[in-house]
């Protein structure tokens, strides 16, 4: 199989059978530098290149289908979580001292992905308070300072937390993230549920959505 000479691995010192190999083992989540060091005998800056590669083809995808969720008689859970700290921020722009931190920050992103209709689910943080302001949307609340499962109405974020707990450990893994670099993650992240809930191969999705963005000439 010869590659073209322009397409998206034209400019890639890899050869096509290593970048093949690559590609395969990522797909399945094995992006470890040490793996690649041993198995593929690729170097660790040209490990850290192919995983941004990748990240950045699931982001394309993800950004090209946008998913809105939820519905009448749908709940949709929100949580915050942290996956950096300000010591991974050198050179990144910060938005508010913070991310997410503010109703003005949150509110458009959730009028923009929760169809109307849905019940939101949260606990009490302050930014949270303003969806009822949105309108078309019933929030329910949990206070977790006193209770897991709200007694009033029964509502809880139990899911979402676990959600937030399984993506947090892949970042602890990876030698936590580095906030330039989250919004790739996240996508990647995003792309891997989206490719379960579909059933969908991996490893043939990701040589698509190259050929899908940077096709051939």
């Amino acid at each position: 199989m010869q590659a073209s000479t322009e397409n998206w691995f034209a400019n890639s010192r890899l050869s096509f059978h290593k970048a093949a190999l690559f590609i395969y083992r990522w797909a399945y989540n094995m992006t470890s530098i040490k793996f690649y060091e041993h198995e593929l005998e690729m170097k660790a800056n040209c490990v850290v290149d192919w995983n941004n590669y990748l990240r950045e083809v699931c982001a394309a995808h993800i950004l090209a289908n946008p998913r809105v969720i939820g519905g009448p008689n749908m709940t949709v859970e929100i949580n915050k979580s942290v996956f950096t700290k300000r010591k991974n921020c050198i050179g990144c722009q910060l938005l508010n001292s913070g991310f997410l931190e503010s109703a003005t920050t949150l509110l458009p992103i959730i009028e923009d992905n929760i169809r109307l209709g849905t019940t939101i689910i949260s606990d009490e943080w302050s930014a949270y308070k303003h969806i009822i302001n949105i309108g078309h949307f019933q929030h329910l609340t949990v206070n977790h300072s006193l209770h897991f499962v709200s007694p009033i109405n029964g509502a809880h974020t139990q899911n979402i937390e676990r959600l937030w707990k399984s993506t947090y450990e892949k970042s602890k893994r990876q030698n936590s993230t580095h906030r330039c670099l989250l919004d790739s993650y996240m996508c990647k992240f995003k792309w891997q549920q989206e490719i379960g809930l579909k059933v969908l191969d991996p490893c043939n999705s990701i040589p698509q959505h190259i050929v899908d963005f940077w096709p051939p000439q």
